[in-house]
């Protein structure tokens, strides 16, 4: 097959590890693979972009699973061409399935020319979204807080008590809507 990226690695995503696969092309030998395991938080990712600027890589791979590619994305878009690969898109053979073999089929998938990259906005695009995202949970938190204090009526609970007896609604003939509710100390 037709080596389309000499320089390529591929990134499988997880919550607390990055596991990235690099493939280093050499046209008189067989392909160069170094797997390693970083964790996520941003220093260890910056660590995985150096030493990835070190391998002189020039193309990624990342699996977009949930929304843990997200901060991976942000610290490597300025400094590789990143691909955003829907993780249907490169089912493995059925069989054993371990990061490493993940990280490895994505950094050939990518060697070969074989992913298609799903879209991604650009940073202010991305920034506008997030910013909306935020405002919307702040609306829908504070309609929370302001429901909660609301004193809603209740239903009576004492079916033998007479619309006459209700102490809520004295002199109607329908039945009291709301629950009579105790006073301590009271009547």
């Amino acid at each position: 097959m037709e080596v389309v990226h000499r320089r390529c690695c591929g990134l499988d995503v997880h919550k607390k590890s990055v596991v990235a696969c690099v493939v280093l092309s050499d046209p008189s030998g067989p392909p160069q693979r170094e797997v390693r395991t970083f964790g996520t938080f941003t220093h260890e990712v910056l660590a995985l972009a150096d030493w990835l600027a070190e391998q002189q890589i020039t193309h990624v791979a990342l699996e977009s699973t949930g929304v843990y590619w997200k901060p991976i994305w942000n610290l490597l878009e300025d400094r590789f061409a990143l691909l955003l690969v829907n993780p249907r898109h490169i089912k493995a053979v059925p069989g054993r399935k371990t990061d490493v073999h993940d990280a490895e089929w994505l950094a050939e998938l990518l060697r070969h020319g074989l992913l298609t990259a799903s879209f991604v906005p650009d940073r202010t695009q991305r920034e506008l979204r997030e910013l909306t995202r935020y405002q919307t949970l702040c609306r829908y938190r504070h309609n929370i807080r302001y429901a909660e204090n609301l004193v809603m009526p209740r239903r009576c609970s004492d079916e033998r008590r007479s619309p006459q007896q209700c102490r809520h609604n004295p002199g109607s003939q329908r039945s009291c809507s709301r629950k009579a509710r105790r006073v301590s100390g009271g009547r």
